[in-house]
């Protein structure tokens, strides 16, 4: 489950700097290129491992999990706000 998801992520972390970079090609895309190119180094080095890999319980990390959705909930709301008021 752990390598699908993985792969899963830095499929789509690939593909939002790929048409990030096409669309509008700012400074600030370089900003966030460290984040698939992380996900990529991760998946290689978990398909090269020959011993499998120990599942991840997220129940010891709940706060952290709370303050991303939070972050990332009041991020999108600037931006929807943002979107709807000129």
């Amino acid at each position: 489950m752990s390598k699908t998801f993985l792969f899963l992520c830095t499929i789509l972390a690939v593909f939002i700097s790929v048409s990030g970079f096409i669309t509008s090609p700012s400074p600030i895309h370089f900003i966030f290129l460290p984040v698939p190119l992380y996900l990529i180094a991760s998946f290689v080095a978990q398909l090269r491992s020959s011993r499998a890999q120990p599942e991840v319980s997220l129940s010891s990390r709940r706060s952290g999990l709370i303050i991303a959705i939070f972050f990332f909930s009041f991020l999108l709301a600037f931006k929807l706000i943002g979107l709807f008021l000129p």
